[in-house]
């Protein structure tokens, strides 16, 4: 059993993987079944709401003339739609990771989970990542608004040819639209943690990670573009696999000088794994962000209060009962 403590980031990496290799299989069986659920009805949600809008859009050949000739009825249903449709997404996600959150937490605290009651935490989590999810929503409309605003007005001033006032203003906008996603984004980077793991909701979850966030910012920020890295490197390293896989194949049938029939068979067989290789692939990376995020999370709260005094105290008192 591992010690409590504040580690570095290269400690951060190792306990994350650490859990990760000894809760392999409950990972993968746990996110094997949440997609099953939550795929098939995010698809039927997304159809059900698109379709109308498809065919409100259809006579509409320039997509400028959304802005300039729309009247604001169908103008505000199409944007509440998008709106709906980005929420419905990051809460599908949000559900699923729920679960991995809920197994790092306890592989942190050398602790087992089993995958039906990891299901059980990651629908009573819905309500929660919801009201999460609806604070988000209140703290960022004002200025998602006035810079909405801000870019529509310009393009309503196109016609067909930029200007440099035009130019330069969806710059500054779109820079700052930018660097506010990235700074909400950062600072409310634990909000699953604070969820599943302190069951906190609404504006308390939200409150909770930026005081975990308060002065480490910057930190926090080189951190996440790590993991961002690390779990795009093994992405590309697994699909760099398949495709030299596909290459040794495509060079053994081009020596054997293999004929046509066989290529569209095999063409064939290709597309068929296409989908079980990207589920596949999906699975196995899936919980390594938040395994990862998870780990930071108990990092800073080693940190700002002391935590690990507390399980470390815990560890020990356990340690002794089993002697």
């Amino acid at each position: 059993m591992k010690r409590y403590k504040i580690m570095s980031i290269n400690e951060i990496l190792d306990r994350a993987l650490d859990i990760y290799k000894g809760n392999m299989g409950t990972f993968l069986l746990y996110l094997f079944i949440i997609y099953i659920i939550t795929i098939p009805l995010g698809i039927i949600s997304y159809v059900v709401t698109i379709l109308p809008i498809v065919f409100m859009l259809n006579s509409i050949v320039n997509p400028f003339s959304l802005f300039m000739e729309m009247d604001i009825f169908p103008l505000a249903v199409i944007i509440i739609v998008g709106v709906f449709l980005i929420g419905l997404t990051i809460a599908i996600q949000m559900i699923q990771q729920s679960g991995v959150v809920f197994i790092a937490g306890r592989g942190f605290l050398n602790r087992n989970s089993a995958a039906e009651k990891v299901l059980k935490v990651a629908f009573k989590n819905t309500w929660r990542i919801i009201t999460a999810l609806v604070a988000s929503g209140i703290l960022i409309f004002i200025p998602l608004v006035a810079l909405s605003s801000g870019i529509i007005g310009l393009l309503m001033n196109f016609n067909y040819e930029l200007d440099s006032f035009t130019i330069v203003g969806l710059i500054v906008l779109g820079l700052l639209l930018l660097i506010g996603i990235i700074y909400f984004y950062t600072v409310h980077i634990f909000v699953l943690q604070t969820i599943t793991l302190e069951r906190l909701g609404f504006f308390k979850a939200l409150k909770r990670s930026r005081e975990l966030v308060k002065d480490s910012f910057w930190r926090i920020l080189g951190i996440i573009i790590v993991f961002i890295l690390i779990i795009s490197a093994i992405a590309n390293s697994i699909y760099g696999l398949i495709g030299i896989l596909g290459g040794i194949i495509y060079g053994v049938m081009r020596m054997f000088d293999f004929q046509g029939d066989l290529w569209s068979v095999l063409l064939m067989y290709g597309n068929l794994l296409r989908l079980p290789i990207q589920v596949a692939t999906a699975l196995f990376i899936g919980p390594v962000g938040s395994i990862l995020l998870t780990v930071l999370y108990y990092n800073q709260r080693f940190k700002k209060e002391g935590y690990d005094i507390r399980l470390e105290l815990r560890r020990l008192k356990d340690a002794q009962q089993d002697d």
